[in-house]
């Protein structure tokens, strides 16, 4: 280890007082150099943190947002599939003739059908 008996001030080489202080200063440069060594740390920790807290916060928001989306679909899905089985249900009576009530009762199924509906909506 080398070790120094001298320090330089400007272009003037000094001796040190006694022979440890060339230790004091090495150790009070070690501590200053880990105390910027510490804030600097500690700055990226706090601004890493910072972009964390707002990826999670994103996140979040993103999860609410695909939940709303699958319930919509399946809202739409449901109500869509329901008018689709009435006109298949509709075409598939049309298309089998015999099937079909007769005018009476049709015409009775559709007074029955009109008056449900004045009695649910008003």
């Amino acid at each position: 280890m080398l070790v120094l008996e001298e320090f330089v001030i400007g272009e003037i080489i000094l001796p040190y007082p006694n022979g440890h202080a060339h230790y004091q200063d090495m150790i009070f440069t070690y501590g200053v150099s880990m105390l910027i060594v510490f804030w600097i740390l500690r700055f990226y920790k706090l601004a890493y943190m910072a972009e964390y807290e707002k990826l999670e916060i994103q996140k979040h928001e993103l999860e609410k947002n695909i939940a709303l989306k699958n319930m919509y679909f399946t809202i739409m899905v449901h109500d869509l599939k329901g008018s689709f089985n009435n006109i298949l249900g509709f075409t598939d009576l049309m298309t089998n003739a015999e099937k079909l009530p007769s005018h009476d009762k049709s015409e009775k199924f559709v007074k029955n059908l009109l008056r449900n509906k004045a009695v649910q909506f008003g």
